[in-house]
């Protein structure tokens, strides 16, 4: 197994991190030094290669700041987007984590799924705007305020919750392959 890391655009002491390992998970922790807490030096762009089929679980805020992240050949176990007056874009791949958090204002999501799968989309506010494959149906009688789209398939089902004010979240279907 291996980690590769790039930080670019920052200086020597802005790309420094922390790297914690205990039994068999690691915690990578990046910037290891903030002037203001959850945040990126500006400029910075940061690059994480882990192993194929790496498990990860993956917790990010976005403030002022956008974060392209491509989960498509891991295996991500937890999911939790912050989107703070930022963007972020995320590709899964075929092994998806259960559930996708995604919290936050003034922000906006995008999140590539596979092909096909069941997913459930749970929209908590009703201050969201949303763009949904048209697999996605909405369904009736939610709990509370909430909204509730739903995807039929196979497979283990995905939840996704949003959850904030003024978030746009965009959903799209990874094209289908030939022959399958």
């Amino acid at each position: 197994r291996s980690l590769e890391i790039a930080v670019r655009g920052v200086s020597d002491k802005d790309a420094e991190h922390v790297w914690n390992v205990g039994g068999r998970t690691g915690e990578f922790i990046w910037p290891k030094r903030v002037l203001i807490p959850n945040t990126a030096p500006f400029g910075a762009e940061l690059e994480i290669h882990p192993s194929e089929r790496t498990a990860i679980r993956l917790k990010t805020e976005t403030i002022l700041s956008g974060a392209d992240l491509d989960l498509s050949r891991l295996r991500p176990e937890i999911c939790d987007l912050g989107v703070m007056s930022g963007g972020v874009r995320v590709r899964i791949g075929d092994a998806a984590p259960e559930k996708i958090t995604i919290r936050g204002m003034l922000g906006a999501a995008e999140l590539l799924l596979p092909a096909s799968g069941p997913v459930r989309v749970e929209f908590l506010s009703p201050l969201t705007a949303r763009s949904l494959p048209d697999d996605f149906l909405e369904q009736v009688g939610g709990r509370g305020k909430a909204k509730i789209w739903v995807a039929e398939g196979k497979g283990r089902p995905m939840l996704v919750v949003v959850d904030g004010v003024f978030l746009y979240v965009k959903i799209k279907r990874a094209p289908q392959r030939a022959g399958g």
